[in-house]
């Protein structure tokens, strides 16, 4: 009976010490992602609704949605843009809001990351601003690729450029 009791708790040990192994080596592939990757590409604005939210001395309050895809650069995939801005009766530019990319990113995965957005510009052409804006992974559940990072995009009508700086955890 001894002999049973011994090996029982022996099991016992080896089973706890394989589950908190096991959790100890995920907390440390968390704590120690890989490398940081640099990148940049182009994508182009496929759709762009307009909603005028109302004007005040000259000033336009309007939110926007754009839809667009990736052309070239470490991003593979579509993205949808929802942003709410001003603006001033100079054609000066200022927004912030979000990004859902739905893609690829390099070696990151596939699914869906999601950004924030802010920046400024003027306004160039009618419905496309030339603007300039900085992006980050806001961390939420909505995320299926687990990444964090920041970056920039540049706008001239409907083409844009973009840099950015990822890590793939």
């Amino acid at each position: 009976m001894a002999t049973n009791r011994t090996r029982r708790a022996f099991l016992h040990t080896v089973g706890a010490a394989s589950i908190i192994g096991t959790a100890t080596s995920g907390a440390a592939a968390r704590d120690n992602p890989g490398p940081p990757v640099s990148g940049s590409g182009e994508a182009r604005i496929t759709n762009l609704e307009v909603f005028p939210v109302r004007e005040v001395g000259g000033n336009t309050f309007e939110d926007r949605i754009l839809h667009g895809e990736t052309l070239t650069g470490p991003l593979d995939g579509t993205f949808i843009q929802t942003v709410s801005g001003k603006v001033h009766a100079s054609g000066r530019v200022v927004f912030r809001g979000r990004i859902e990319f739905t893609g690829s990113l390099g070696d990151c995965g596939e699914g869906i990351i999601n950004l924030g957005v802010s920046g400024r510009g003027h306004v160039q052409e009618p419905g496309f601003p030339i603007t300039e804006a900085s992006v980050r992974v806001i961390s939420q559940a909505a995320n299926t690729i687990d990444v964090t990072g920041t970056g920039t995009l540049s706008q001239r009508g409907p083409a844009l450029t973009y840099d950015i700086q990822y890590v793939c955890r």
